[in-house]
């Protein structure tokens, strides 16, 4: 590795060490679930019907069963997309329809100071995803959460107006 392999490892790191030091607080975290809409691989579908129409129903579905439950509103924004991997693994030449949920806890109703820990809040959306999972017969699902640093809630001042929460 020469001198510009270096300076790469060098200015990422930095990056990285001050950021570290800057989330001394997490005050919520967020999750991102991409889910495909046929089941199997291997299909020449170009067009299987609305992605983002067809995970909110299932994410929906499952959100309500699990605040019924639990108590715990796991809400998202549901975007369409694709997904590309290679041909040999039964990608089509466009890739596969999926749509993507992505969502955060709310620090005013969710980790330290109220009933819902954060905790509790990640493994609500664990089974809510496996339950779309099996809805929509997937064999993989992606799964990822994120910790957030600072987190802003704009609701009517009636309601408390603007909150802040962690490092904003």
């Amino acid at each position: 590795m020469g001198q510009h392999g270096a300076a790469r490892l060098r200015g990422p790191a930095c990056v990285s060490m001050r950021v570290k030091e800057m989330n001394t607080q997490i005050s919520s975290i967020a999750f991102r679930a991409t889910f495909g809409i046929v089941a199997g691989y291997g299909h020449d579908i170009d067009d299987a019907g609305d992605s983002a129409a067809i995970v909110a129903h299932a994410w929906r579905e499952a959100l309500e069963a699990e605040f019924a439950s639990s108590g715990i509103l796991v809400g998202g924004v549901v975007s369409a997309g694709r997904v590309v991997y290679p041909a040999d693994f039964g990608c089509q030449e466009d890739g596969e329809q999926v749509a993507t949920v992505c969502g955060d806890s709310n620090p005013k109703f969710v980790g330290d100071g109220n009933d819902i820990s954060l905790a509790d809040f990640r493994e609500a959306v664990i089974r809510i995803a496996g339950k779309v999972k099996g809805a929509l017969q997937q064999e993989r699902v992606q799964l990822t959460f994120f910790e957030n640093s600072g987190f802003v809630y704009y609701e009517p001042e009636q309601d408390g107006g603007q909150q802040r929460f962690g490092d904003c």
